[in-house]
């Protein structure tokens, strides 16, 4: 899932495929495309989505909690989701994003 380095305000910002990372299927680029520039354990990275179709705040008090049938969280980083209408928005802890080998991974890359 990491994709590579983009230009960053002089810096590098490291690219992460957001697709394959949550359903392990690559993304494949187009006009549509954007990166999220985003606070990771107080690093910058980007991730890389296949379309932003709005920006919007949702209070804290319409998120539904991500449980699955046992009452157990699904992964560490779906905090929950939001539904409005057809859609559903992805409630993500962006820090728990990654297991602790992928945080070291990372973490190496971005030191570099």
């Amino acid at each position: 899932y990491i994709n590579g380095f983009l230009s960053y305000n002089d810096n590098p910002l490291l690219l992460i495929d957001m697709k394959r990372r949550l359903f392990n299927e690559k993304l494949t680029p187009n006009e549509q495309t954007k990166v999220i520039v985003a606070n990771w354990k107080n690093k910058k990275i980007g991730l890389i989505v296949e379309q932003i179709t709005q920006v919007k705040e949702y209070p804290i008090t319409d998120v539904a909690q991500s449980e699955s049938s046992n009452g157990a969280a699904k992964t560490a980083y779906l905090m929950g989701t939001f539904q409005e209408n057809d859609a559903i928005t992805l409630h993500i802890d962006v820090d728990k994003l990654f297991s602790p080998e992928g945080e070291q991974e990372i973490e190496g890359l971005i030191e570099k």
